[in-house]
């Protein structure tokens, strides 16, 4: 498989039954956050909430396989969600990860038995409640 991001071309349709979710092992969200943002997670879950260093937290977002064919709409969803929090809009805030962009095409592994794939990966600051 490519290291490269797919061509927008390779777009695809939903098939019935396809499975598009991210199958992640239980350590990989763990795994992504330290290699890909230098990140520790306590503990071990699907659905890690980090800390530090924001006291708000992060939110690890990793996209669905019909999402991840679709490089340039990934990229401008990323670059607006930095446009409205430059504006002063109350938007999670991508991160830049370890190698000093704001997304990351990353080959993931799931359970065993599952193809590895590649996929987007990101990590957004929390939005505090306004509660």
């Amino acid at each position: 498989m490519s290291d490269t991001a797919p061509s927008d071309r390779e777009t695809g349709v939903l098939q019935p039954g396809q499975v598009i979710r991210p199958v992640l092992g239980k350590e990989a969200p763990t795994m992504l956050a330290l290699k890909l943002f230098g990140l520790t997670v306590e503990g071990e879950s699907s659905n890690p909430h980090i800390k530090e260093p924001s006291p708000d937290g992060y939110v690890l977002k990793v996209t669905n396989s019909l999402d991840s064919k679709k490089s340039k709409i990934m990229a401008a969803q990323v670059e607006m969600m930095l446009f409205l929090h430059s504006r002063g809009f109350k938007v999670s805030k991508p991160e830049k990860n370890v190698h000093g962009s704001h997304l990351i095409y990353a080959k993931i592994s799931g359970d065993e038995g599952i193809k590895r794939k590649r996929v987007y990966v990101f990590l957004c600051e929390c939005v505090k409640s306004m509660n």
